[in-house]
């Protein structure tokens, strides 16, 4: 006999989904820094397949989030009893927060272990190319920021995979459970 659906369970669930959607997106970002270091190192025509491979890797991580998201879903209403498209939804918004906070994190160790100065290079690069169009008091508040620089993203990756992930479960629990009458979710697996 299944089990009746309730909070602590929305989050206990949410929290597994959560631990692996954020486990798929760090690990998508450690192959697209690799490849990325790779493209410094090779030839045009290395850099051109390389460029190919991260678009094809992007759209997989895309797609296989939203397959991921759309069968934890199934899961949740073929575990408990009485799931409702709004407690699938709570249950989507609970696995984006827990996911993108994984992310965001692991983000930030990126940042500021593996690679500190990736930031600050970034923030000169783009200070060269653009630095005749900032005057001298826009310069030193950006020279200010970079110190920030690794909260700002925490924060910005936090909102944005937070958002992603709240949007995307609301499309998806639209339609989970279905609300067809003759619908069995035994059917499906």
């Amino acid at each position: 006999m299944k089990s009746e659906i309730n909070r602590q369970a929305i989050w206990n669930e949410g929290a597994k989904a959560g631990l692996i959607i954020g486990g798929i997106c760090a690990a998508y970002m450690c192959i697209n820094m690799l490849t990325g270091s790779l493209t410094a190192n090779g030839s045009a025509a290395a850099a051109m397949l390389i460029s190919v491979l991260n678009v094809v890797l992007w759209a997989a991580k895309l797609l296989g989030i939203i397959f991921l998201m759309k069968y934890f879903m199934r899961k949740l209403v073929s575990s408990y009893e009485g799931v409702s498209n709004s407690d699938t939804f709570k249950f989507g918004a609970a696995s984006a927060l827990l996911s993108a906070l994984i992310y965001a994190g692991f983000y930030l160790a990126w940042v500021l272990f593996i690679e500190p100065e990736a930031l600050s290079q970034a923030l000169d690069l783009a200070m060269q190319q653009y630095s005749q169009m900032f005057d001298s008091a826009s310069k030193d508040a950006i020279a200010e920021m970079k110190g920030s620089l690794p909260q700002i993203t925490f924060i910005s990756n936090f909102i944005y995979c937070t958002l992603y992930g709240v949007i995307l479960s609301a499309i998806i629990s639209r339609n989970i459970p279905s609300s067809n009458p003759f619908y069995n979710p035994s059917d499906e697996q």
